[in-house]
């Protein structure tokens, strides 16, 4: 799996950060039980993520997300958001990992 994360190099106190998580399976095999983990800096408030290009859909970030299969050469997008507290410093550090179970075809059921 390839994870990349981007987000925007400044914010202000009060405002809202957006962080963009792209998972790709270069694989010639089905990723399955898909887990993103994202350790959210405590500078960051009232968190939330949503799926696919549109972002119209968002949901409280827990921590982790269980995700559906990504097929071979598939890719998903995942964004965070969150507001910036005040007690943020000069640096918001963030990081996402993702752990993946990969198969050679996935069972229909």
């Amino acid at each position: 799996m390839v994870v990349a994360k981007e987000g925007c190099p400044v914010a202000t106190v009060g405002g809202t950060i957006y962080y963009v998580i792209s998972i790709q399976n270069p694989t010639e095999y089905y990723a399955t039980q898909i887990i993103l983990a994202d350790d959210v800096s405590e500078n960051l408030e009232n968190v939330e993520y949503s799926i696919g290009p549109d972002m119209q859909i968002w949901n409280e970030w827990t921590g982790t997300l269980s995700m559906d299969p990504i097929e071979p050469g598939g890719s998903v997008v995942v964004y965070l958001r969150g507001i910036v507290n005040s007690e943020a410093s000069d640096k918001i550090i963030n990081t996402a990992e993702v752990s993946v179970v990969f198969c050679e075809e996935i069972e229909e059921g």
